[in-house]
């Protein structure tokens, strides 16, 4: 299985885990499509030494931000919303 297809089951298997796809055949179409297949982030080998904590503690951080958001929703009780329109007839098609 390739670096696609492991990022594809572990997100079909583990919805909610955040996945770095790692490789040495780096390139933008491959990010392109890592993101596409459902990585969180992507790190080529050759910037492993640098980019790889960074690239953790940034996916971390937005994945905590969005549990901690989530909770908070499923204690909210009531929400109401306020929508102000215009009213321009000149807008409205015959």
């Amino acid at each position: 299985m390739d670096g696609l297809a492991l990022v594809e089951a572990v997100r079909h298997d583990f919805p909610f885990v955040p996945v770095v796809l790692v490789t040495a055949f780096g390139s933008e179409r491959v990010a392109a499509n890592a993101l596409r297949a459902g990585a969180a982030s992507y790190v080529p080998k050759r910037e492993l030494a640098v980019d790889l904590v960074p690239t953790v503690k940034d996916t971390l951080d937005v994945t905590l931000s969005r549990a901690d958001g989530e909770k908070a929703l499923l204690c909210m009780e009531y929400q109401e919303a306020c929508f102000v329109l215009s009213n321009d007839a000149a807008l409205v098609p015959p």
